[in-house]
């Protein structure tokens, strides 16, 4: 069977302009690669300055407020030069497309999935166009199983749909990856067609990842304030994303762009039905206040809206449970698409799956509902097609 991963972690092997630093204009590679004075000051041949140092002072890349004290990867797949997993498609064959037998990956980011939460909105443009070209120069070019999906500046929706727009038509890029939102609204919200609207026009889905509600300065936070511990963290991950999930259908953008897939990364699964039921029974008492929102939300989520296995709640003998869960809701065999996560330290490959999915469940999670979801090859439609429903009014 050919096994289609959806969610792969890729990152940087060092911040040094061999990567991401060599793709920024003059200008601003020198503005994030020059050391303070304090910084030279303090370096020595014994502790030479390192280039995260040096970003970190230029808050470059958003602090997450809870990180796992485990450590952020697998611990099977650790290195000993203490370089990324998935620095590299080099990397990215030795563990993860030979070992588990995958034959297309989509390459979604690690903590640079974050970088719209940046403070200044030009850098963060010209951040998430580099990131986006090192990706295809670094992963894409090196790779015809590999696949991006689009960082977008969700500070300046407009930018970020220009982004959309310029590198949506590289036939290997297959997604548009929405992580964090500095506004503080869901992704729903009118302010952010601009960017749906690109993704439509270019026939994307939008990946909707976890984790952005973890990330310091955001103006929203996990439902009822923050927790102490990464513990309380993790088990309150769906929320976000649920949230984003429903904005999606009380603001109308499935009736606005019919043909627009949502695949929600890294939530878990189990919460599903009793959100969908809490949600429709939400709708049929107040739909008045949403006439636009023609449907119940169970419907929009069979139409719209899929979930990766990373996130599953398949943890230490959890299996058989998830099991069960699954085959009393069989709705959700062709909503879910398999991610792994790798090299995250929940990452789950093919071969842990199988106490989990039923056996007539595994071609259509490992590989079907993906095959149909993405946009994998050819580049995007003609402008016509898609242009045809883009930008349509409410009914």
């Amino acid at each position: 069977m050919q096994i289609i991963d959806t969610c792969v972690h890729h990152a940087w092997r060092s911040a040094t302009e061999a990567e991401i630093s060599g793709y920024l204009p003059e200008g601003w590679k020198e503005y994030v690669t020059r050391p303070s004075a304090a910084q030279q000051h303090s370096a020595s041949e014994e502790r030479p300055l390192a280039a995260f140092e040096v970003w970190h002072t230029k808050r470059t890349l958003p602090d997450l407020i809870w990180t796992n004290p485990q450590g952020d990867h697998r611990a099977d797949l650790q290195r000993d030069d203490g370089v990324h997993p998935a620095a590299g498609p080099d990397a990215i064959e030795d563990a993860l497309l030979r070992p588990h037998g995958v034959s297309r990956a989509l390459l979604v980011h690690d903590r640079a999935m974050f970088i719209p939460a940046g403070t200044n909105p030009f850098l963060v443009d010209a951040f998430c166009t580099a990131l986006n070209d090192w990706t295809i120069g670094r992963f894409l070019a090196a790779d015809d199983r590999l696949h991006g999906a689009i960082v977008a500046n969700t500070q300046t929706p407009e930018r970020g749909a220009e982004e959309i727009r310029r590198v949506g038509a590289h036939p290997q890029m297959a997604a548009v990856l929405l992580a964090v939102s500095p506004s503080g609204k869901f992704f729903g919200h009118p302010m952010y067609w601009p960017i749906i609207e690109a993704a439509v026009e270019m026939g994307l889905p939008l990946i909707v990842h976890k984790g952005g509600d973890g990330v310091h300065g955001m103006p929203t936070g996990p439902a009822g304030g923050p927790p102490f511990t990464f513990a309380e963290y993790v088990a309150l991950a769906p929320n976000n994303v649920a949230n984003h999930m429903l904005s999606f259908m009380t603001n109308g953008v499935f009736e606005r762009f019919p043909s627009l897939k949502v695949c929600l990364a890294g939530p878990g699964l189990t919460w599903v039905p009793g959100f969908l039921r809490r949600a429709d029974a939400g709708w049929r008492a107040q739909r008045v206040e949403v006439p636009w929102m023609v449907r119940s939300p169970h419907e929009y989520f069979k139409d719209h809206v899929s979930i990766t296995t990373y996130g599953l709640e398949n943890g230490s003998q959890g299996g058989a449970l998830v099991r069960r869960f699954l085959e009393a809701h069989p709705e959700l065999r062709h909503s879910i698409v398999f991610g792994s996560g790798h090299p995250s330290w929940d990452a789950s490959f093919p071969s842990e799956l199988e106490e989990v999915l039923p056996e007539d469940w595994r071609q259509a999670v490992l590989h079907d509902n993906a095959e149909r979801l993405f946009r994998w090859e050819g580049g995007p439609p003609v402008a016509a097609a898609a242009g045809a429903e883009v930008g349509q009014g409410l009914r």
